[in-house]
Formats: C-alpha cells, structure tokens, sequence
C-alpha cells in the first residue's frame, strides 16, 4: 500500500478442515534438539475434507442412482414434468428403451400422449442434448430401473389388468407421515396396484390423514370417503380393503371400494397420478 502497510490475505478452505497439526514437511523425522534449534513448533495444519465436502461428495453420489423418472426431469425436456417422467420411466425401464421407441410407442402411454412424444424426439435430436447424455452416463449416472421387465411384460401386464392389494382402488395421502415421505406414499400406493390421486372426489376408494391434513380431509368428510390413519394405511398397504374395514365408519370400507373400484374401471399401469398433499 503507499504507506509502506502490508495486507495479507486470508485463504479460505471452504472444502477442507485441519484434523491435526504436525511438524513442517523436512523436520518429521528430526531429533528434538534438531527442532528447538531451527525453532520449529508442531504446529504445521494438516487437512481433511470438511462437513461440506463430505455432505456434497454424498449428494453427488446419491445423484448418480436416483430414480429413472427424476433424471427424466431434470433432463429439461419440454413438457416432460414429473407426471409424464414416471409414466414413461414405468412402462419403458431404461432410458435406452425411451430413445428406441418410436413416436407411436411413446405416445400409447397412459400420461404421455404425441405432443410429449413429438418433444421426447426433438429433444435427442440435439447433438449436445445427446452430449450431456452420454457425460453423465460416463460419470455414472444409472439410466434405468434395476430389475424393469421391459415394455412388453408391462403391456401384457396391463392388458391382465393390476393387480396387488389395491388393485383398481384410488388412495388419496394428505398430510405429514412418519414413515413415508412424500413421494415414498405414493410409491407405495403404487407398488400395491393403486393409483395415488392428489385430489378428493367421490370415486376416491380411502383418504390417508397426516399431520396438518388441510381442506382435503374436510373435502373426503364432506363426501364420506373412508378416512385412515398413517397406521390404517400401513395395514391397507399389506391387506387392502378387507384389512381395514374395522377401522372406518360403518365397517364398510371393502364394499365402499369395491363398488367405486367398479364404477371407476381398473387403471392401467404408467397412468397419471398426482403426489400425496
């Protein structure tokens, strides 16, 4: 500075973290007459990752296997959001089979339809669309669901109608549950045969009650929907209607969602269905 001051600058390690101190390189093995004379201290920082690194080197890694319909998502593909990203992510398995498909294939999906099918071919058609690709699948990234069957075991499935112990039957989730998150509920609905709905109405089988519910609980009162609680829903999980017919009013919850499953039609694998509240 013009008055002779000197500033010294202050090294940020926004990564990195001192997990001990030692003597300066050169001076490791030397006796300790040797150090008191060139007046060395153990006081030479040593580094490590810190908290920061750690959480982030975490993330990256948990990035690299997140589900099919996630990096469908966040692939940016023009009008690809989440419902459309599961419907195809169910029915094809791997973003291979996606590519493979043709337009008429892509569009038979329940959810998908020839505007996102168009969208879906354009976007890989893009020489550097197929660039960002073909990165992350060097970095690791997992195009696929491990163990999908494919789309022709899901089209023969489809064609046998659903099946599991909610089978044809639609469950709403509204609040906080412990033991599921938000996208967990729904996969959980969905690995059972249901379909996971984000609105109430009167074909709506059984609504699952967490905490801060909100108007979707008065809407399912208002229509008489069977109402659940986080440990009913468990239970409908495992044993469907019949395992919870005790537990809404009037003891009627197999034939209420029975005689809406009927009315409503079975859905077919790979269909819209909106997130838990």
């Amino acid at each position: 500075m013009s008055d002779g001051s000197v500033l010294s600058a202050k090294v940020v390690r926004p990564f990195q973290k001192v997990v001990s101190r030692t003597y300066p390189p050169g001076y490791e093995d030397a006796t300790a007459a040797e150090r008191r004379a060139a007046g060395v201290r153990k006081d030479f920082p040593v580094y490590g990752p810190s908290s920061t690194a750690e959480t982030l080197v975490a993330e990256l890694e948990r990035a690299r296997t997140k589900e099919l319909w996630r990096i469908l998502v966040s692939l940016n593909i023009r009008h690809v959001g989440p419902v459309a990203a599961r419907a195809l992510a169910d029915w094809f398995g791997s973003l291979d089979r996606i590519r493979a498909a043709s337009r008429e294939d892509l569009a038979a999906v329940e959810g998908v339809g020839p505007v996102i099918a168009d969208e879906l071919i354009a976007w890989f058609e893009v020489p550097w669309h197929r660039e960002i690709v073909e990165a992350w699948a060097r970095a690791g990234v997992r195009f696929e669901t491990p163990g999908h069957p494919g789309p022709e075991t899901m089209a023969e499935q489809a064609a046998a109608g659903p099946t599991g112990p909610l089978a044809g039957l639609t469950v709403v989730v509204t609040g906080g549950l412990e033991g599921f998150s938000r996208d967990g509920a729904k996969e959980a609905i969905l690995a059972a045969g249901g379909k996971a709905s984000g609105s109430v109405s009167k074909k709506t089988d059984y609504v699952v009650v967490g905490e801060n519910a909100g108007s979707k609980e008065a809407k399912a009162r208002e229509l008489g929907r069977p109402i659940l609680d986080e440990e009913g829903f468990v239970a409908l999980l495992a044993g469907g209607p019949g395992a919870v017919a005790h537990l809404v009013a009037g003891g009627d919850a197999a034939g209420t969602a029975a005689g809406t499953a009927a009315d409503d039609g079975a859905a077919a694998p790979g269909g819209d269905a909106g997130a838990p509240d």
